[in-house]
């Protein structure tokens, strides 16, 4: 495995040395990278310092009220204030995280203020950043009641390949993170599903995003360049 890496790595120093490099897309991430040739969508807790925000080269902004957090209605309600001023301000370029998780979270409060952030994509013209555990079907429903215009990309998916092929065919887009790194099974999936529909991505893991695009070259039997383009966040725009 690791000769497969120092392979990918080397033809990547390579290319490099050819100037054609596009950058590494990373869909969603909690901690800002300091690589030169990584571009991320850096997820912003909603709090009133957002205000006061100063945006960076190479980092675009997403921020929303996660699932875990709509456990009082008053403090959502203030959260999507918050969340509305950074959208018409233009602070963010995605809306998200957002979603339902039957887990943790009051998921009559979630079905709510997600409906609230759907809206607001779509009034802004944004994509949607979703998570998701334990409630596809609600959220197959509650999209066949907006039918957005705007892309919804489910970050972190894990899940088999018919419930994949299932979201997709409903419309929605993939964000694949660091668990192609060590399931086989998911590899599998990843690499059988329509790569126009997939995403990769860092979430909150240590691990540079580099590696994914590695071990992704590899799954798909692809150099590196191509992976990065095909996975460049210019199409979540489009």
């Amino acid at each position: 495995m690791w000769i497969d890496y120092l392979l990918a790595i080397i033809i990547c120093i390579f290319m490099k040395k050819n100037n054609e490099l596009t950058l590494f897309s990373d869909l969603h991430t909690h901690q800002i990278s300091h690589e030169k040739d990584v571009q991320s969508i850096l997820n912003l807790h909603l709090d009133e310092n957002q205000e006061h925000l100063i945006l960076q080269d190479k980092i675009i902004y997403s921020s929303g009220i996660h699932p875990w957090e709509t456990k009082d209605e008053l403090e959502c309600i203030k959260k999507i204030n918050i969340l509305k001023e950074l959208v018409k301000e233009k602070k963010l370029s995605a809306i998200g995280e957002c979603g339902l998780d039957k887990l943790k979270g009051d998921f009559d409060l979630q079905k709510k203020f997600f409906r609230k952030q759907a809206l607001m994509s779509e009034e802004y013209n944004l994509p949607l950043i979703i998570h998701c555990v334990k409630s596809y079907n609600e959220l197959i429903e509650i999209r066949k009641t907006i039918k957005p215009k705007n892309k919804w990309v489910i970050h972190g998916f894990n899940k088999k390949k018919g419930l994949a092929q299932q979201l997709i065919k409903q419309g929605f887009y993939l964000s694949f993170g660091m668990a192609l790194l060590r399931r086989e099974d998911l590899s599998e999936t990843f690499k059988n599903l329509p790569l126009d529909k997939l995403f990769l991505e860092s979430d909150d893991s240590q691990i540079s995003i580099r590696e994914l695009y590695f071990k992704c070259s590899l799954i798909l039997n692809k150099d590196i360049e191509e992976v990065k383009q095909i996975f460049s966040l210019k199409k979540l725009f489009e």
